[in-house]
C-alpha cells in the first residue's frame, strides 16, 4: 500500500481503488477515523447508487462510532436519497433519529413523523412491524408513553413473523405497565412472551 501510494505513475482510475484497499487495512485494525478518511474518498468507486448507497451506510455507522454525528447523519441522509432498498432506508432514517437523542423535541417528532408516513406507503407493507416498533422507540427517547403504547401495538399487530421483535414490543409495553403500576395489564403483556424466543433471555438482562 505504502509503495503504490508513493507512485508517482499509479494511473488516476486506481487511486479510488487504492483508497478502498487502504479503508479496508485500517478497518482490520479497528481505527475507525482512518477508515472513514479513506472510504469516504473512494466514494466515487461505486458502480451504481445502490453500491453508493451501501459505502454511505458505513461511512454514517464509522462516524456514529467516532462520535461525528453530524457526518453521521448527513451520510444517513444520503443513503435515504440514493438506495433501493426499503429496509436500508427504514434503518438510515432510524439511526439518523436515534442520533437526536436529547435534542430538540421538535426534531424528534418530525423523525416520528416521517416513520409514520414511511408506514403508509404500499412499497414498505412488509416493514410496517418496524416502521412501528422504531416509532414506538423514539416516542419513548422524548417519554410520550402514550405514544410508544400505541406504536408498540400497531408493531405487534402488523409483525407476522418476527419473533424477536414481537417479544421486544411485549416486554416494553410490560414495563411501561409496570412502571404505571397497572400491573394487571403488565401481567398480561409478561405472560404473551413466547419463551422459545433464543433472544429473550438477553432482552431481559
Amino acid at each position: 500500500i505504502n509503495t503504490l501510494q508513493n507512485d508517482a505513475n499509479l494511473p488516476n482510475r486506481l487511486k479510488d481503488d487504492l483508497e478502498e484497499v487502504n479503508a479496508y487495512w485500517f478497518y482490520k485494525q479497528n481505527v475507525y477515523d482512518s477508515t472513514a478518511y479513506h472510504l469516504q474518498k473512494s466514494i466515487s468507486n461505486a458502480e451504481s447508487k445502490q453500491d453508493r448507497a451501501r459505502s454511505e451506510f458505513l461511512l454514517a455507522q464509522l462516524y456514529e462510532l467516532t462520535n461525528q454525528y453530524n457526518k453521521a447523519s448527513q451520510f444517513y441522509s444520503s443513503v435515504s436519497a440514493h438506495t433501493v432498498l426499503p429496509l436500508m432506508d427504514i434503518y438510515a432514517r432510524l439511526n439518523k433519529a436515534k442520533l437526536l437523542k436529547g435534542t430538540n423535541p421538535n426534531e424528534l417528532n418530525n423523525s416520528i413523523n416521517q416513520l409514520l408516513k414511511m408506514a403508509k406507503k404500499d412499497k414498505f407493507e412488509n416493514f410496517r412491524d418496524i416502521l412501528y416498533y422504531s416509532a414506538a422507540e423514539l416516542s419513548l427517547q422524548k417519554k410520550d408513553t402514550i405514544a410508544s403504547i400505541k406504536y408498540f401495538n400497531k408493531s405487534i399487530q402488523y409483525n407476522q413473523s418476527n419473533l424477536s421483535r414481537k417479544n421486544k414490543a411485549f416486554l416494553q409495553l410490560a414495563d411501561i405497565a409496570y412502571q404505571q403500576k397497572i400491573y394487571k395489564k403488565a401481567y398480561e403483556y409478561y405472560d404473551s412472551l413466547q419463551l422459545n424466543d433464543t433472544s429473550l433471555a438477553s432482552s431481559i438482562d
